[in-house]
């Protein structure tokens, strides 16, 4: 149990330094290597931890090697970042107090509503499902929610190269109004496959 917990805290930390470095990168608009770490993260943890699990290693050792290739990668984004852009590397220095004292009620407030959109989107509805229809209905409600939501996470994903394209151009508007049309046209494209697979496979998903 120790082991989980400390494994726990140590995935938060690199978790956390993962995202600074992945804003970084697409503040910069370098979305190949913000795509990069995540895909090659994503992999060697799959990749590590359903060897662990098929071999019975127990939950303490996938934790611990979920934690350990997250630091990980999360050093290596960190230096990266300070190759990319030496303003944002990370140094030692004393806390700016008066610098974040003017942001911490709209920090505070923005983190209020994120939990709360958390809360409602994700543990709201399941909650109120278990509670009137039993715990059993939970089930389809999550594997049906699962596969929209990753075709949803698709079209986010373009959409931050697409907007980031179109903000470069937002001197002329003859030029925002083509990238507006092409893009949004596209990204129905890719949405439409997925969602169409989705529609026939439904049933047979929510029958699992």
């Amino acid at each position: 149990a120790y082991v989980a917990w400390a494994s726990g805290a140590a995935l938060f930390c690199g978790q956390t330094a993962l995202t600074r470095a992945a804003f970084i990168f697409q503040g910069l608009q370098r979305f190949d290597l913000s795509n990069t770490v995540t895909i090659v993260l994503a992999l060697l943890r799959v990749g590590g931890s359903v060897p662990l699990a098929l071999a019975g290693m127990g939950l303490g050792a996938i934790a611990s090697w979920q934690a350990a290739i997250t630091i990980v990668a999360s050093v290596v984004a960190t230096i990266a970042v300070g190759r990319l852009e030496p303003e944002f590397r990370l140094r030692a220095m004393a806390f700016p107090w008066h610098t974040l004292r003017s942001h911490i009620g709209f920090s505070l407030g923005s983190q209020a509503a994120q939990i709360g959109m958390v809360f409602v989107a994700d543990s709201a509805l399941p909650l109120f499902v278990g509670v009137v229809l039993g715990p059993a209905a939970i089930v389809p409600l999550s594997v049906g929610q699962k596969f929209p939501a990753a075709v949803g996470q698709l079209a986010a994903s373009s959409a931050q190269v697409f907007y980031s394209t179109v903000a470069s151009h937002a001197d002329s508007r003859r030029r925002v109004q083509e990238f507006m049309q092409l893009g949004t046209r596209w990204m129905a494209i890719l949405a439409l496959g997925p969602c169409l697979v989705l529609a026939i496979m439904a049933p047979a998903i929510l029958d699992i």
